[in-house]
C-alpha cells in the first residue's frame, strides 16, 4: 500500500526540482518586479521566437540550458507525459539538428526505460485499476508475436497502434524484456 504514494512522491520531488531549475534561470529576461518569465508556446509562431531565445541563451549559458533540457525531457519521458514533438524540436533548433536528434534518441531510451521501471516498481495498482481492459488486449498481441517480438515492438512504436507513453507504462505487465524494450524505445525514435 505505501508503493501506491511512492510514485506521486517523487512526481512531485521531480516537478518541484524542475519548477526550481526554471525559476533559477540566470541571466534570463526579468519582468518589471524582477521575477523571471517563461512563456510557453501556444502557437508555432510563437515557438520559433522561443527556440531563437533558446539559441541565444545557449550561447552564454550552456551548461544550464543543457540540464535543464536534459532533466525536462526525462521528467516527460518518465512520467508519461506527451510533447515529446516540440522538445525534439527545440532540441534541433538548440543543439543543432544532428546533436539533436542524437540527444533526443538517447534521452527517450532513457526516459522510457526510467518509465519502464517505476511502472514495475511502483505502479502495479494503478496500472492495472487504469489499464486492465487494455492489459488484456496487448497481453493478446505480445504473446501472438512473441517469436517476432523485437520487431512488433518496433512496428508498434513507429506506426502507433497505442500511444507510446502506454507501451511504456505497461510493458513490465506484458512481459516484455527490459533490453528489448529499451532497444526498442531507441531504435523506434528514429
Amino acid at each position: 500500500m505505501t508503493r501506491l504514494f511512492i510514485l506521486p512522491g517523487i512526481f512531485g520531488l521531480a516537478s518541484f526540482a524542475l519548477w526550481m531549475m526554471l525559476c533559477s534561470a540566470p541571466g534570463w529576461s526579468e519582468n518589471s518586479n524582477g521575477a523571471t518569465t517563461w512563456e510557453f508556446p501556444s502557437q508555432f509562431e510563437n515557438f520559433t521566437t522561443l527556440a531563437d531565445k533558446f539559441k541565444r541563451y545557449k550561447d552564454d549559458h550552456y551548461a544550464y540550458i543543457s540540464t535543464v533540457f536534459v532533466f525536462t525531457y526525462l521528467y516527460k519521458q518518465t512520467f508519461a507525459i506527451p510533447g515529446s514533438f516540440f522538445l525534439n524540436i527545440i532540441a534541433g533548433a538548440v543543439f543543432g539538428m544532428w546533436f539533436g536528434f542524437s540527444l533526443c534518441c538517447l534521452l527517450t531510451t532513457a526516459g522510457s526505460t526510467l518509465c519502464y521501471l517505476f511502472s514495475e516498481l511502483f505502479g502495479r495498482e494503478y496500472v492495472l485499476y487504469y489499464f486492465g481492459q487494455k492489459l488484456t488486449y496487448l497481453q493478446q498481441k505480445i504473446d501472438d508475436n512473441s517469436h517476432r517480438l523485437l520487431p512488433f515492438l518496433l512496428f508498434a512504436r513507429m506506426f502507433p497502434i497505442s500511444p507510446s507513453w502506454l507501451l511504456n507504462i505497461v510493458a513490465p505487465f506484458l512481459n516484455i524484456p527490459l533490453p528489448i524494450f529499451a532497444f526498442s524505445a531507441f531504435v523506434g525514435e528514429f
